[in-house]
């Protein structure tokens, strides 16, 4: 056993003694890579994450007021080209999917809300994208909520007229109320957290990069340094030290 502990102690020894060797390459090639990985994520543009919650619309619909149909409208090439020439986005057709990789929308589990990202250079345009987006669907579902809202309003108008022309007033004012809550709680589809300007970008993620660059950069240079001294000290090349 100790004969076992000193090999790998003397096994040890000379690797610290390779390194030693061989600490100026080391060095070179872990500050090379952290050097070009700062640089790199300092030219690549900032790219930051804009978010906001939607709340669908509170009227009965096989369409607008479904989150999974929905989802598809926001997301749907019809919405964000509008959502394009609105804005003045110069975004040509071959980059259009590129673009829509930029923008997801989520739903959240068991609830009526959806969750829009967008994830964009500049910071004013992603809360504008996403602005842009909702009018957009509540354009298209404005038709829908409106003649929920009529239909609730004549019902609302019925109902007064016949209070106080029938024995049944109680009943009717429980009709009455209840259709009055009806209507107020109708709502289209509205922004219930509205999207905030960021701070700071999401992407390049600086530390990040030059901590993996800088690992990645020593294991290279201690892997050269040990590739190195064993070419060197190789019986074939007949150079041993």
């Amino acid at each position: 056993m100790q004969s076992n502990l000193l090999e790998q102690e003397v096994d040890l020894r000379e690797y610290v003694l390779i390194l030693w060797r061989r600490k100026w390459l080391v060095t070179g090639i872990f500050l090379a890579a952290v050097i070009l990985s700062a640089a790199i994520s300092t030219l690549l543009p900032p790219v930051y994450e804009v978010s906001a919650t939607l709340a669908l619309g509170t009227y009965d619909h096989p369409v607008y007021t479904q989150p999974t149909s929905v989802k598809e409208i926001l997301t749907s090439d019809d919405t964000l080209r509008t959502v394009i020439e609105r804005l003045w986005l110069d975004v040509p057709a071959e980059a259009f999917p590129a673009f829509k990789k930029k923008i997801s929308v989520k739903e959240i589990k068991d609830t009526s809300f959806l969750r829009i990202k967008v994830l964009y250079e500049d910071r004013e345009t992603a809360k504008a994208i996403i602005q842009e987006m909702v009018n957009v669907l509540r354009e298209k579902s404005s038709h829908i909520y409106e003649a929920q809202r009529r239909l609730v309003e004549e019902h609302l108008k019925r109902l007064e007229q016949k209070l106080g022309e029938t024995e049944e007033e109680v009943d009717l004012l429980a009709s009455y109320r209840n259709v009055q809550k009806e209507l107020l709680d109708l709502q289209d589809a509205q922004l219930v957290e509205q999207p905030i300007t960021p701070i700071y970008p999401v992407r390049p993620r600086k530390l990040l990069n030059v901590t993996v660059a800088g690992i990645l950069g020593l294991t290279l240079g201690i892997f050269m340094a040990c590739l190195l001294d064993y070419f060197k000290n190789s019986p074939e090349t007949g150079e041993q030290s």
